[in-house]
């Protein structure tokens, strides 16, 4: 698989998560001691349902960062990847175009050694 099609496995998997549309993640309360973070997908009229929950506080808030981040983060890496295509074929263009001045000086030096 390349990277290409990894992140689309990726990003496809994370459309399919609960209000991956719509929604976004926060940690709640836990109510109790030995219960443990809760997370909720919210909408807009903040409206909650719970996701996942979490042993630590840093885990679910990880969570539900990357959950938030996760598109972005993405779209970020495709057009870093457009960008390094595009220059690859900069320099492929350069490169050519150095070798023709190269065998153009070297015709005229042979012009001018005659």
């Amino acid at each position: 698989m390349d990277t290409e099609e990894f992140l689309d496995v990726m990003y496809q998997g994370w459309a399919k998560t609960v209000g991956a549309e719509d929604r976004f993640y926060v940690v709640g309360e836990p109510h109790t001691v030995e219960e443990w973070w809760p997370v909720y997908a919210v909408d807009k009229e903040d409206n909650r349902v719970k996701v996942a929950t979490f042993l630590t506080e840093h885990d679910a808030d990880w969570f539900a960062s990357l959950h938030g981040a996760f598109p972005d983060l993405i779209r970020q890496v495709r057009t870093a990847m457009d960008e390094a295509s595009n220059l690859d074929y900069r320099v492929d263009e350069l490169t050519c175009r150095i070798a023709e001045l190269e065998m153009e000086a070297a015709e005229l030096e042979r012009e001018l050694n005659k």
